[in-house]
């Protein structure tokens, strides 16, 4: 009889000869031996692969991430808002801790950028002043999702209200010693798909002299122009902010707004005292905004996506959230190889269901393996990869492999 380092492998209802199970059994005892003799790594395993994933290497990842030697399914909360961000490349420190969110890389051309650290409102609302809101107010391609991103192809939302849509910005600001009214109006190019419009919007005004009890200014921001959704006023004994750029803003949405208006307001004014007012806002909404500048406000605005190219929100679906995959790095092989067996260790919620597949050609033509079972491989090629799905009930559940081994032949 010849043992030989290979497996041999019978279709099912066919027998397999006494020398090739032999040689089967001699395969799988001399590799535990050789396991246990050599020690554990992942590279020096003659047609073995053991990955106990010491590191974050693998080379796809949908709603799953890294977490100290595992990858889990990414757990979303009933508060969480989030972007899925599709692109050549990212810089993770532009978006890091702004405002408390968090990003993490989903490998290829894919990052989550989402906070939980408030309501689902506020969230939302810090996510997207963290993609939109400029880090110098008077230009508006420094904000993170025209500098931090490189290739931008997709931004995916998990809220309907965002699709379709993108983002226009606006600052303006007055200075006067006398009485005036000044304004400007944006007129919204879409009137018609707009629906669930939102601003989110600082107002500030300042007074600098020491002045006698007849000088008052406000400033207002109308959505559409007969509603006020902002506004600050000051006098003789001073100014201030009224900051909602990090609220929610969500119970002033309008759908199908014909305008918006920016209005600064100087009721009084005392001889040689300066008084200014002013604003930003960015402006979620379908379509561009035209402004006319009724006042000789100074005024500045920018369109993301008419300007900036940046493409309108799609949807994320419940059901892409309860699929979670991996796809792991990458092994190549000496030669081609026609059997393979597949031993994984995972935490899988009972009624959840774990798939496993491999390809040997490079992510292509991928078949199915069950766990711990020998199987034929007839797409051969040196380019190994394993792909794990989980499909989960609810998307808060935090399932995961562990590591895994594979020995082919």
């Amino acid at each position: 009889m010849v043992i030989t380092n290979s497996l041999k492998f019978k279709k099912a209802g066919e027998t397999l000869p006494a020398d090739d199970l032999m040689s089967n059994l001699s395969f799988g005892l001399s590799n535990m031996l050789s396991f246990g003799l050599d020690g554990v790594t992942t590279t020096n395993q003659k047609n073995n692969i053991i990955d106990f994933f010491s590191s974050d290497n693998a080379t796809e990842l949908n709603y799953m991430v890294y977490n100290s030697g595992k990858y889990e399914c990414f757990e979303i909360t009933s508060t969480m808002y989030y972007v899925i961000i599709e692109a050549s490349s990212v810089t993770t420190s532009s978006f890091s801790g702004v405002n408390g969110c968090v990003i993490k890389d989903f490998k290829n051309g894919k990052w989550i950028l989402y906070n939980d650290t408030g309501t689902y409102e506020v969230n939302r609302a810090k996510v997207l002043n963290t993609l939109f809101y400029p880090t110098t107010i008077t230009d508006a391609t420094t904000a993170r999702v025209m500098t931090g991103i490189t290739g931008l192809t997709a931004l995916k939302s998990v809220d309907s209200n965002d699709v379709g849509k993108t983002f226009e910005y606006v600052q303006y600001s007055h200075s006067s010693g006398t009485v005036s009214s000044k304004n400007a109006v944006g007129t919204f190019s879409d009137t018609t798909t707009n629906t669930n419009s939102q601003v989110w919007s600082k107002c500030h005004v300042s007074i600098t002299c020491n002045c006698s009890n007849n000088t008052a200014i406000n400033t207002t921001i109308k959505f559409p122009s007969t509603t006020t959704v902002n506004g600050q006023s000051g006098d003789c004994s001073g100014g201030g902010t009224s900051d909602e750029l990090l609220t929610d803003t969500s119970l002033e949405r309008t759908s199908n707004p014909s305008d918006i208006k920016l209005l600064v307001e100087v009721t009084s004014s005392s001889t040689g005292c300066g008084e200014t007012a002013g604003g930003e806002a960015i402006i979620l909404c379908s379509g561009t905004i035209n402004w006319t500048n009724n006042g000789l406000l100074t005024l500045y605005n920018y369109s993301f996506g008419g300007t900036g190219g940046i493409p309108n929100f799609t949807q994320i679906t419940s059901s892409d959230e309860l699929s979670c995959s991996l796809v792991t790095q990458k092994t190549t092989l000496s030669g081609t190889e026609n059997t393979v067996i597949v031993k994984t260790l995972s935490t899988i919620t009972s009624g959840n269901t774990l798939k496993i597949e491999c390809s040997f050609n490079n992510k292509t033509n991928w078949k199915e393996l069950t766990d711990s079972t020998i199987s034929q491989i007839t797409n051969t090629g040196t380019a190994f990869y394993l792909r794990y799905t989980i499909t989960r009930a609810t998307k808060n559940q935090k399932d995961s492999i562990e590591s895994y081994g594979v020995y082919y032949s």
